[in-house]
């Protein structure tokens, strides 16, 4: 039996937030043309692809909606822009090292008036900004790197308590360093055979 997709359980869908969505996944594909942010066979398919894995995030078990949230290496704007989207309340940062695709994430985010600040850097780079360290309920990332190396980049910017969380395919390890016990949720998206995971792990409130 294939498992359910998750629900997001504290987002339902608004006419304002499709058509956001919409508007975001059109100027994927327009800037696509000039430059290669996604792969040309998800274009099609952006909405479930892309868009509707990106919102798995929203299965994380916050208590209420988060005031930071960090996205690391944002690329096309995946998961960072449909979360900008639905988490109205939030302020998000984007950290992309690319400079075509942070200025893309720039106009996009502006155009469509979500509060996010793009920084064009390594995440690395923010751990010497006194402002962001230990800041943020939510570090994320999506298709970047190790599960190790990306949780050890996240560490120093959440705050106690605060939640590192990504997606991944292959099933995760039961615990990282600095870390509580990971935890996940499997899924799938529509008409692919694929498991997939959220995977996240809080950092303790204490002893960090």
């Amino acid at each position: 039996m294939n498992p359910p997709p998750v629900t997001p359980a504290s987002w339902a869908p608004t006419t304002w937030s499709v058509e956001d969505l919409a508007r975001f996944e059109a100027m994927v594909k327009k800037e696509s043309k000039q430059q290669n942010l996604v792969s040309a066979s998800d274009l099609p398919n952006l909405r479930q692809r892309h868009t509707e894995d990106s919102l798995q995030f929203m299965a994380l078990p916050l208590m209420v909606s988060p005031t930071r949230w960090l996205d690391m290496g944002s690329g096309a704007g995946f998961p960072l822009v449909p979360l900008a989207i639905v988490l109205r309340t939030t302020r998000f940062v984007s950290v992309e090292p690319r400079g075509n695709r942070a200025r893309f994430l720039t106009r996009s985010t502006q155009t469509l008036e979500l509060d996010v600040q793009v920084v064009a850097s390594q995440v690395e780079t923010l751990h010497s900004w006194p402002d962001m360290l230990g800041s943020m309920d939510v570090v994320s990332c999506r298709a970047l790197g190790s599960l190790q190396d990306d949780a050890r980049r996240a560490l120093p910017l959440l705050r106690p308590g605060g939640f590192f969380a990504t997606l991944k395919t292959e099933a995760p390890p039961p615990s990282i360093d600095g870390y509580e016990p990971l935890s996940y949720v499997r899924y799938r998206l529509a008409g692919d055979p694929v498991d997939r995971h959220l995977v996240f792990a809080q950092k303790p409130f204490h002893g960090q």
